[in-house]
């Protein structure tokens, strides 16, 4: 018998709904197809698959507007070995099975974790290890392929494992294809993969970047910069600082960035703080700044050989704060984190006590922990009060 969305509204209303569920009675199968599919959007994708086996949702997995592909969540982060083979090839026949039969025409979200490394770029590999690694490769592709072909808003690619942070090698990172053109890209969080190859940057919609242990040439991070403008939230990692130092010494114009939000995890040599200073001045709509500042004792990393030379230029960082000039009419919460008794980042504090008079909250903190590293949650200390205070903990 079918029953009409108005019969289940009236029998959801209703006093009969206790008597619904003391009759054993099937409600679930009265639900219509859009609310069905809602739900299976906060399934994991293998999760919400496996509801073909039942009657009530059939194939509707396949017009999911959410797709969500953690290989992290079936297995033990404490087991090594397990955490790099377990289910690879089945999570493979996963991808497979999205990119063909997958038929909503538009993606609200792609979200793919996975462990993923392409040892065979760097070196001779067995013939087994480079076709497993190549069809991998291909399969992510023709998913982010898929993804940008229905109009993802919200592309967030992670291939880095937690619980093995620092232990990946950057030269064997998944090389990102060169796709970044999208008017309905609006979201886009990427994690250990190499964007170097990439010629063209078009994300006109784009509002929030976040990037971490991403392998990227000076060309396409400058691209990128000059395209992400006007992103409203912004999260950069220590190469991009580079990049803005090179622009400095080179006199490239900077573009006025509009982002709200900025959050900065650094690896700073004394070369890096000409790009800070850069990237702060021309961000002069900021309302929340977050830091977690960190030194590099051992110069610039080997993986940037276009920017060796920048290591002849000498100055003092301290004299160059105090000469640095700007206004932040905006600007409410601050919050640093890590080396924070060094000199130098001493002086990058006092640069900005004295550029934002609307200045409410300024948390500092010598811990080596950086509150939602990630870019995934919130930051605690975004609440703003009625002073500016400054809230100081010890390590």
């Amino acid at each position: 018998m079918d029953v009409s969305v108005t019969e289940v509204k009236e029998t959801v209303g209703s006093q009969k709904m206790p008597k619904t569920y003391e009759d054993n009675k099937d409600f679930i199968s009265y639900l219509p197809d859009p609310i069905l599919v809602h739900i299976l959007s906060f399934l994991p994708l293998r999760d919400a698959i496996k509801t073909v086996l039942f009657r009530q949702f059939g194939n509707l997995w396949i017009s999911m507007p959410v797709l969500d592909l953690d290989n992290c969540l079936y297995h033990e982060y404490e087991d090594y070995d397990f955490l790099l083979d377990c289910d690879y090839d089945n999570f493979m026949d996963v991808i497979h099975q999205v990119c063909n039969h997958h038929n909503n025409t538009t993606l609200d979200k792609l979200h793919l974790k996975l462990c993923f490394e392409q040892h065979s770029k760097n070196g001779p590999a067995s013939d087994y290890a480079e076709e497993k690694e190549r069809a991998a490769a291909d399969q992510i592709e023709n998913l982010v392929v898929h993804a940008i072909s229905r109009k993802v808003k919200i592309l967030d690619l992670d291939f880095k494992c937690r619980a093995i942070s620092g232990s990946m090698d950057p030269l064997a990172f998944y090389e990102f294809p060169d796709l970044f053109r999208s008017n309905y890209l609006t979201d886009l969080r990427l994690a250990s993969c190499d964007i170097r190859s990439f010629e063209e940057i078009y994300l006109p919609a784009l509002r929030v970047l976040f990037l971490e242990e991403v392998l990227r040439s000076y060309d396409s991070i400058s691209r990128l910069l000059q395209e992400v403008r006007r992103c409203k939230t912004f999260t950069p990692c220590t190469l991009s600082i580079l990049v803005l130092s090179i622009w400095k010494l080179k006199k490239i114009p900077c573009p006025r960035f509009e982002w709200k939000n900025l959050r900065l995890t650094l690896d700073l040599t004394k070369w890096h703080h000409l790009g800070l200073a850069l990237l702060l001045k021309s961000s002069q709509t900021l309302e929340t700044l977050s830091m977690y500042i960190s030194h590099n004792r051992f110069g610039i990393s080997q993986f940037v050989k276009a920017a060796h030379w920048i290591q002849d230029y000498e100055f003092n960082v301290q004299k160059y704060w105090d000469l640095q000039e700007a206004e932040f009419p905006f600007l409410e919460s601050i919050t640093v984190h890590g080396d924070v008794n060094e000199p130098s980042v001493i002086q990058v504090m006092k640069f900005l006590l004295k550029s934002a008079p609307r200045l409410r909250k300024m948390v500092i903190s010598a811990k080596n922990l950086y509150p939602a590293a990630s870019g995934r949650k919130n930051d605690p200390y975004s609440k703003a009060t009625d002073r500016a205070i400054a809230e100081v903990d010890g390590p």
